[in-house]
């Protein structure tokens, strides 16, 4: 509390800025409505309108989706937490819980985002000078790539990942400037590292990178091993408690036995090495190599998909017809933004290797271990980023960005260089993503025959939810499938979750797949589904302007999918469209005829 008192001026001109950015955009883009941004912000509150239903913590499944297969979500339960709380609070007011779910979810994540920002600017603080450390905060929250998780309508966790990977960059300072002696300060530690891996897997490249750099200033006598043994084992422990509602076999995706194991392995890691305190530092090198080698060989023996990441247990198929057409499941040379990659890596990689050589320069001080975690973090996300997941870049950013002020700001490279041209270098450099991304994504002009959408999506989702007074399932794509489900009663087969693999693979051999009458017939008929709802891709002819030649009318011939017969009004005689009022001309709503069905 002491530093906030000494800080509320920055905190507060930081979270006023981060607040004014997100509200400005939303304006700009979408008024005054409640707009949710994407696939997961819907099916995160339907999940949430889920538990309030039934009061189930331990049940992840949304019973209206991925019908009649049953659907699973990998989203672990702790962010769940921050949304049922506020929403159970806030319905004491309101007296509408689904209300409250609404707001709750509209406005959290700005929040979360304005602690994330101060959260920033104190480990800043720690290893920049201040004046340095406020505009590393200020292009924390300007930077686009960070920004995005932030807006309003995206109740998601990422913005939560960040925060819980900043709170334990802050535990690690404590270990530091406690000299490496208080045991509970490692404590401490172990509790943010159960959290960060129960709130997502992803987060462990942070804790065990950060593990790493502190075992290796153990050989030079700044670390305590025994410490890391403990903090591991209190990890591992309380992994453990985590896991008792619901025991997971080993999975990739949310927190398992794979998991567990990991900070086990690690515990015996240190524990082996923490014997070797007065051995010669040769010795010490052998066996830490050994023991690194022989523990690696018997956990990929138990988990040999572990760095196939959390798509691991994903089939083939899903992944060749959905997964591998996700972006930010690309990497930025798949996804069309390979410049974008290449100059923030290489902006990256000279603040590190710039910093590196500032350190070998310095005299030696205990937080010059944080330096080197965010050396090895940053160009760790930065390689995963460009070979693996373009998902990966905004934690790039968060863990360069002090590395690039300070390079810009207070290196001996810039000595000669005067306080404001330095400002305005940081500024453009840091800033990169804020004002080039947009030039190096997809130039692809948009047709001449793309409208705005002239009304609000609800206004789209209370026609479908008057189709029927009960739940009816409708048949769409995935990608439709959690805003049908957030807006309307009715059930849908798909919706773009990767556990989800049945109802994304019926869809796809229904909507996507060359047609096929006997197949698709077959899977309306196991789905119980009453209707077919499409979203015409963005510049789509209407079907009165389609040229006979567009698509061929002859079904199995030519690969011609069932979207492309509908949207060429090429309906089978067992099809019915749906008049939906003008404005919604961008939508393809069509009854399945079943007593016409051969």
């Amino acid at each position: 509390m002491s530093w906030l008192r000494k800080n509320k001026l920055e905190v507060i001109v930081l979270s006023a800025a981060s607040l004014l950015i997100v509200i400005a955009f939303h304006l700009q883009k979408y008024g005054f409505q409640i707009v949710f941004l994407d696939s997961d912000d819907h099916m995160r509150l339907v999940r949430i309108r889920e538990f309030f239903r039934h009061f189930d913590l331990s049940n992840a499944v949304v019973g209206r989706s991925n019908v009649p297969y049953g659907c699973e979500l990998h989203w672990t339960r702790f962010y769940d937490f921050f949304l049922i709380i506020p929403s159970y609070v806030l319905n004491l007011f309101l007296n509408s819980i689904d209300k409250s779910i609404e707001y709750v979810g509209f406005f959290i994540t700005p929040v979360v985002r304005t602690v994330d920002v101060a959260l920033f600017l104190y480990v800043a603080q720690k290893i920049l000078k201040r004046d340095d450390a406020f505009l590393a905060s200020v292009l924390f929250l300007a930077n686009c790539e960070i920004a995005g998780y932030g807006l309003l309508g995206r109740p998601d966790h990422h913005a939560f990942i960040m925060m819980f990977m900043l709170i334990y960059l802050i535990g690690v300072i404590g270990i530091i400037e406690s000299n490496f002696s208080d045991k509970m300060r490692y404590v401490t530690v172990a509790v943010i590292s159960a959290l960060c891996v129960w709130i997502a897997p992803e987060t462990l490249i942070p804790l065990l990178l950060g593990d790493v750099v502190l075992f290796m200033f153990t050989f030079a006598g700044r670390g305590v091993s025994m410490n890391l043994y403990l903090k591991n084992i209190i990890t591992m422990l309380i992994i453990c408690l985590i896991l008792l509602p619901d025991v997971l076999p080993a999975a990739y995706d949310k927190i398992s036995s794979v998991h567990l194991n990991i900070f086990l392995f690690s515990a015996l890691f240190f524990r082996i090495n923490s014997r070797q305190q007065n051995e010669s530092i040769w010795q010490k090198i052998i066996m830490a190599v050994l023991s690194s080698v022989v523990l690696g060989l018997v956990f990929l023996c138990i988990y040999p998909k572990f760095f196939s990441g959390m798509a691991a247990d994903v089939s083939p198929y899903v992944r060749e017809i959905w997964l591998s057409h996700v972006e930010e499941m690309m990497s930025p040379f798949q996804s069309g933004v390979p410049i974008y990659y290449l100059c923030h890596a290489v902006i990256v990689i000279i603040a590190a290797g710039s910093r590196i050589v500032e350190l070998r320069r310095e005299e030696w001080k205990n937080l010059d271990i944080l330096w080197w975690m965010l050396i090895v973090t940053s160009l760790c996300y930065t390689a995963l980023a460009g070979v693996h997941h373009r998902r990966m870049m905004p934690y790039s950013v968060l863990f360069s960005l002090p590395l690039v002020v300070k390079m810009c700001l207070d290196s001996g490279l810039m000595n000669r260089i005067h306080r404001l041209l330095k400002v305005l270098l940081v500024i453009c450099i840091s800033s990169f993503l804020v004002f080039i991304t947009p030039y190096f994504g997809d130039k692809t002009p948009e047709p001449t025959t793309t409208k705005k959408k002239n009304y609000n999506v609800q206004e789209l989702y209370a026609e479908l939810d008057r189709l029927s007074e009960t739940p009816v399932v409708i048949m769409s794509n995935a990608n439709n499938g959690p805003e049908i489900l957030y807006y309307t009663k009715h059930s849908v087969v798909a919706a773009p979750y990767h556990r989800q693999r049945q109802g994304i693979i019926s869809s796809f051999k229904v909507l996507d797949d060359k047609y096929d009458k006997d197949n698709v017939q077959e899977i309306l008929r196991a789905t119980d589904s009453s209707y077919i709802f499409i979203k015409k891709p963005l510049g789509s002819k209407p079907s009165s302007e389609k040229k006979s030649s567009d698509v061929k009318k002859t079904p199995n011939v030519g690969g011609v999918s069932l979207t492309e017969m509908l949207m060429a009004n090429n309906l089978p005689k067992w099809l019915q469209v749906v008049n939906l009022p003008p404005k919604f001309d961008d939508v393809l709503l069509v009854k399945i005829l079943r007593k016409l069905m051969d």
